[in-house]
């Protein structure tokens, strides 16, 4: 079970760093993340 709750915090740990790091990203060029997020939202929706 501990080995389990290792693998799930890990996890979590990976979400969060993945999700900073993307914030920072468009905190430095939000038009480019604006046309991505954009694009991916018309892409969601056309499927």
């Amino acid at each position: 079970m501990k080995i389990e709750q290792d693998v799930i915090s890990e996890k979590f740990i990976e979400l969060r760093s993945l999700l900073v790091r993307y914030a920072k990203q468009e905190i430095r060029d939000p038009i480019t993340a604006l046309a991505k997020w954009v694009s991916l939202g018309l892409l969601g929706c056309c499927s």
